[in-house]
């Protein structure tokens, strides 16, 4: 809860990835999209920023 990371589970595995956000978040609210890759939106309201993360892989 402050780590300021972001885990993404694969359910075919069973494994756990995870993502250091670019800055300290205070996250209240998680959006995520479809697609390919998908794409996670946090909202940061201490930071009054929107952090928008997409995997590599």
């Amino acid at each position: 809860m402050v780590t300021d990371k972001v885990a993404r589970l694969n359910p075919a595995t069973g494994e756990f990835v995870e993502y250091l956000l670019p800055r300290p978040t205070n996250i209240r609210r998680v959006f995520v999209t479809e697609g390919k890759p998908a794409t996670f939106w946090a909202g940061s309201n201490h930071g009054a920023s929107i952090v928008r993360l997409e995997p590599l892989d």
